[in-house]
């Protein structure tokens, strides 16, 4: 029987694809939006800070509004902010997490937009529900269907 002969430069590594980057599975869209959370999840400790000394911010967020950060709504929109800055973080870093922690900030983004749609808004009494409706809502279920289409595949991908 002949043996095949290796080459000294050949090993078993030679057939194995490059693994795509788990950056570039992601939408265009959701780097984009990605990179303007992670800004505003930095700058939200700062916002706080800002706060205590009494400086006014404006801060709105799947319809809740504040300007006044150290508020109860005002404390809650920073919370908010610092979970889109993680979840954007670990999309941007990669993680493992990164992805469950963004399909988790979506959800909590919808319940919140759900819920700020049937709270009524004092200024005005006549509103309806067409006309108090979140236009954010639809990216919000379109971020989470396809953070969930992607999510096997960015499993495989992990580092």
């Amino acid at each position: 029987m002949e043996e095949q002969s290796e080459s000294i430069f050949s090993s078993e590594f030679d057939d194995v694809q490059p693994v795509k980057r788990r950056w570039f599975i992601l939408p265009w869209w959701i780097r984009a939006f990605s990179w303007l959370f992670l800004l505003a999840g930095a700058l939200a400790p700062f916002i706080l800070i800002a706060g205590l000394f009494r400086i006014p911010v404006n801060l709105s967020l799947y319809g809740m509004k504040s300007t006044d950060p150290v508020s109860v709504a005002g404390f809650c929109l920073i919370v908010l902010f610092m979970v889109k800055g993680i979840a954007a973080y670990g999309l941007w870093a990669e993680k493992n997490w990164g992805i469950v922690m963004a399909l988790v900030d979506g959800l909590l983004g919808v319940v919140i937009c759900i819920v700020s749609m049937f709270i009524p808004d004092h200024s005005n009494s006549t509103q309806s529900f067409i006309l108090n409706f979140r236009l954010d809502l639809i990216v919000l279920v379109i971020y989470l269907i396809k953070l969930y289409r992607l999510k096997d595949q960015w499993d495989k991908s992990g580092k």
